[in-house]
């Protein structure tokens, strides 16, 4: 693997990176949780966070999810990978791509937190960009999974505030195994219990391992054909969610609407509706409820974790 581009003083931390384990993927949380334990477990002191898995559909449902809570006012920061030319792209701030001094030191601090063990790049990239979300207010954690789900290293948040898996397919066979359900599992693994997990359209054969972790674990399910629907119009789609159709419209190309952004839009378009409804006690207010209709009130354990002050400033 090339080392990934950045500015001088980054890039060449990122290159020393990759040579801490002999190989690129090596799935396992053992690693992350010594790292994260040595940092203080900046994962702890994260704002509430959207966990996003699946084989299609991750990139679109983040795009989307951080333009209407960035259009709402709110303060989102957001981890996804890979990126497309700086590797800065993989860490926004509060809606704002990371400096390169800041990327820098947190890279330090991880490094010498590391102490020389053996870690993979993703593992020690992540424990970075949790080091900065946790130092930066904001209102929402958009996390991207990485690879599988189970033993990937965004996998460390014990109380998410929502899960999502987006479509499964065959992917990573190497890794993750070589049947849907075998694959279903990995990504199921980010499901935790008590925590609502949005999922979108599913082979059967995936539906039956998700709603079977699901049940083990006590999560809640908002599931795409049981509790809501999705379908292509002219300029976008409509969501069939409580009873309404939401209309939600889609960028357009030179006048047209082309057939793949008519597929990120129901993909991810439709699973974000779901996640603000049921993201409304942690990082929504009055949009959300214009959005999604949603009525549900705070839980108990929302206010306990993060107070009414920070829920009502939000609203």
């Amino acid at each position: 693997m090339s080392p990934p581009k950045a500015d001088p003083g980054s890039g060449q931390t990122l290159q020393r990176l990759l040579t801490l384990h002999p190989k690129l993927v090596d799935l396992s949380l053992g690693r992350m949780h010594r790292i994260l334990a040595a940092l203080g477990h900046p994962e702890k002191h994260v704002p509430p966070a959207v966990h996003v898995t699946g084989t299609n559909g991750k990139g679109s449902v983040l795009a989307f999810m951080r333009a209407m809570l960035e259009a709402a006012g709110l303060r989102v920061h957001v981890y996804t990978s890979p990126h497309l030319v700086h590797f800065h792209e993989r860490i926004r701030l509060a809606g704002e791509v990371i400096a390169e001094d800041h990327l820098q030191a947190i890279l330090d601090e991880c490094e010498h937190a590391n102490a020389g063990e053996e870690i993979t790049f993703f593992e020690i990239t992540t424990a970075a960009a949790f080091v900065a979300f946790s130092r930066t207010p904001a209102d929402v954690l958009l996390l991207e999974n990485g690879l599988g789900g189970r033993l990937d290293a965004t996998n460390v948040i014990a109380r998410p505030a929502l899960t999502a898996i987006t479509p499964v397919s065959m992917d990573h066979q190497q890794f993750l195994g070589n049947t849907l359900a075998e694959i279903a599992t990995e990504k199921a693994g980010i499901i935790k219990p008590h925590v609502r997990c949005v999922v979108g359209p599913q082979h059967p054969d995936a539906m039956d391992v998700i709603v079977a972790h699901a049940d083990a674990k006590e999560a809640p399910l908002s599931m795409f054909g049981v509790n809501w629907r999705a379908h292509a119009t002219d300029d976008g789609m409509e969501v069939e969610h409580g009873g309404e159709g939401i209309d939600v419209a889609c960028a357009r190309a030179a006048g047209r609407t082309s057939n793949y952004q008519r597929r990120s839009c129901r993909r991810g378009g439709a699973l974000v509706i779901q996640f603000c409804d049921h993201a409304r006690p942690y990082c929504a207010g009055a949009f959300i409820c214009r959005l999604a209709r949603a009525v549900a009130a705070p839980d108990p354990w929302t206010r306990d974790r993060y107070g009414a002050g920070q829920l009502g400033s939000l609203a």
